[in-house]
């Protein structure tokens, strides 16, 4: 059930929807979220390693 922002949709929105965007308080949340999704693939790399040096 997860939904993610697509990051080049997001950086090709106008000025005016931005603005709304921080009007609204989403704006932050936005980023914060599209620095998470950045973070993921090097997350799920340290959990396979992980799983794999505590199976040996």
């Amino acid at each position: 059930g997860f939904q993610l922002v697509d990051e080049v949709a997001f950086r090709a929105l106008p000025g005016p929807v931005l603005a709304e965007f921080h009007a609204k308080g989403w704006l932050d949340l936005i980023v914060l979220h599209l620095a998470s999704q950045q973070r993921w693939p090097a997350l799920a790399t340290e959990a396979a390693n992980s799983r794999t040096h505590n199976a040996n």
